[in-house]
C-alpha cells in the first residue's frame, strides 16, 4: 500500500549521475538522481540507496523550479509527519530516511505526468585499504519494490572518479567495469559545487585525474594503487548531523618500512626442445630476460637449457653484474629449439648446484 493514499504510478528513474572525489583518503560522493513520471496520474518516487561501509550522510537537495533547495536534518518521526502533511497539500517535499545500517530511502512527491524531478544526495566516507590500493565501491539504488522483487534498476547511469594527480596515487582500475581516463591540469580544481556551498568542496588545487566508468550498472568497484611513503599520513573525516553533537574520524597511516634486501640465488631452467619452436622459444627468451632484469647486484643466477642434452650458461652461479647479465642475454638469444626433452637431466643439474 502506498503512503498517504498515493496510487501506484509509472515514476521511474531516468538517470543517475555519480561523482566521487578523493581528497586525503576521504571519498566524497555526490549522486544526482533524475526521476520522470511516465504515467497519467500524479505519483511519488520511492527509492532505496545503499551506502558504502562507514559512510556519513551529508545533505539532500531537491530541484524545485530548476533550483536546488537544501533539506533539513531532523528526527525520523518528525520528518515523516511533515512530509506526509505536505503531500496531502500537493506541495513539493522530499524525504530522506535512514533505514538502517548502510541504507537510505528517498521519497519525492508530487511528480506530475511527464514531469521530471531531480534529487541530489551527498555523503562521504574514508576509503578502505585493499592491499596496496584504496577501494571505491558504489551500488546503485533502486525503487522500494525492486528490493523485494530483485529487479534491476532502470535508466542511464554514469560514474566519475576524480583524484589528485599526485605521485602517491597510481592509475585507477576496475575489476567490474571498463573505465577510461581523462587527464586535465588546472590551477583551480573545479569540484563542481556552487560557490555558495563549500561544505562539499574538495579543497584541492592542481592537476587531477578523472576516470569514467562506462555503463556503470550493477555494483561498481574501483581500486587506486597507492605508493607507500617513508613518512606517516593523517586524514580527518568530520560529521555534525543537524543539532546533534559532531564527531570526527581521524585515520593515521604509519610510514612504510623498507624490508632489508636479502641476496638471492636464482636458477632459470628453459626447455629448448623441438616442441618449443616458433613463438614458444621467443616467449621463453623474453621471460628469461625479464627475470634477469629483476636481479640486484647482490644476487646470483644460473641459466640451464635442455633438449636432448643439458647445457648451462656457466658451470656455477654468476653474480648479477651488468656484464654478466648482458652476457646471459646474448646466451638466451643464441638458443635454438631442437631435439627431444630431457627434463630429468635438467632438474638434476639445477638441484646439484653448490649453494
Amino acid at each position: 500500500m502506498r503512503s498517504c493514499g498515493i496510487p501506484f504510478t509509472d515514476v521511474v528513474r531516468q538517470s543517475s549521475d555519480v561523482r566521487v572525489n578523493l581528497v586525503d583518503r576521504v571519498l566524497r560522493y555526490e549522486i544526482t538522481e533524475t526521476f520522470v513520471n511516465r504515467g497519467s496520474r500524479v505519483g511519488e518516487a520511492d527509492f532505496m540507496f545503499p551506502l558504502p561501509k562507514g559512510a556519513a550522510f551529508q545533505d539532500l537537495k531537491l530541484s524545485i523550479n530548476g533550483e536546488l533547495v537544501s533539506g533539513e536534518t531532523m528526527s525520523a518521526d518528525r520528518a515523516r509527519q511533515i512530509y506526509e502533511d505536505i503531500v496531502r497539500r500537493q506541495r513539493d517535499p522530499a524525504l530522506l530516511e535512514w533505514m538502517g545500517y548502510g541504507l537510505l530511502r528517498a521519497r519525492i512527491f508530487p511528480i506530475a505526468p511527464g514531469e521530471q524531478k531531480k534529487v541530489v544526495v551527498r555523503f562521504q566516507t574514508v576509503a578502505e585499504r585493499e592491499g596496496d590500493a584504496l577501494r571505491i565501491d558504489y551500488f546503485r539504488g533502486m525503487r522500494a519494490n525492486q528490493f523485494a522483487t530483485g529487479q534491476q534498476p532502470e535508466g542511464r547511469v554514469s560514474f566519475v572518479l576524480t583524484y589528485p594527480n599526485d605521485p602517491m596515487y597510481g592509475t585507477a582500475y576496475s575489476p567490474t567495469h571498463s573505465i577510461f581516463e581523462q587527464r586535465y591540469a588546472t590551477e583551480s580544481y573545479d569540484d563542481g559545487y556552487n560557490e555558495g556551498d563549500r561544505s562539499f568542496a574538495s579543497g584541492y588545487r592542481g592537476s587531477v585525474r578523472r576516470f569514467e566508468v562506462r555503463d556503470a550498472r550493477g555494483e561498481v568497484t574501483l581500486l587506486i594503487p597507492i605508493r607507500r611513503t617513508a613518512s606517516a599520513a593523517i586524514s580527518l573525516l568530520a560529521n555534525a548531523p543537524g543539532n546533534d553533537d559532531g564527531f570526527a574520524l581521524i585515520t593515521l597511516s604509519p610510514p612504510a618500512v623498507r624490508p632489508r634486501a636479502v641476496p638471492r640465488d636464482v636458477t632459470f631452467v628453459i626447455d629448448v626442445s623441438g616442441s618449443m619452436s616458433g613463438q614458444k622459444i621467443e616467449q621463453a627468451r623474453s621471460a628469461g630476460k625479464q627475470l634477469l632484469r629483476t636481479l640486484s647486484p647482490m644476487d646470483r643466477f644460473r641459466l640451464i637449457d635442455f633438449s636432448s642434452d643439458v647445457r648451462t650458461f656457466r658451470d656455477d652461479f654468476s653474480t648479477a653484474t651488468r656484464e654478466n647479465i648482458r652476457a646471459a642475454e646474448r646466451y638466451l638469444d643464441d638458443l635454438d629449439a631442437q631435439g627431444s626433452t630431457n627434463i630429468s637431466g635438467a632438474l638434476d643439474e639445477a638441484l646439484s648446484a653448490r649453494v
